[in-house]
């Protein structure tokens, strides 16, 4: 999957986002165990893309 867009959102799974912030700061992601904050109540949350580039 390749997904390279500018100046847009897309949804993205909480796992993935925990797994590439922990690649961008070098912090251990969360525990497969605990829960995922969905504040939205859906397990999907908008990201801008400039931040993520998924190849």
């Amino acid at each position: 999957m390749a997904a390279r867009l500018s100046g847009r959102t897309v949804p993205a799974p909480t796992e993935i986002l925990r797994a590439v912030a922990a690649m961008y700061t070098g912090v251990a992601a969360h525990p497969i165990s605990s829960p995922p904050p969905q504040a939205t109540g859906h397990p999907f949350v908008e990201v801008p893309v400039e931040s993520i580039s998924v190849v």
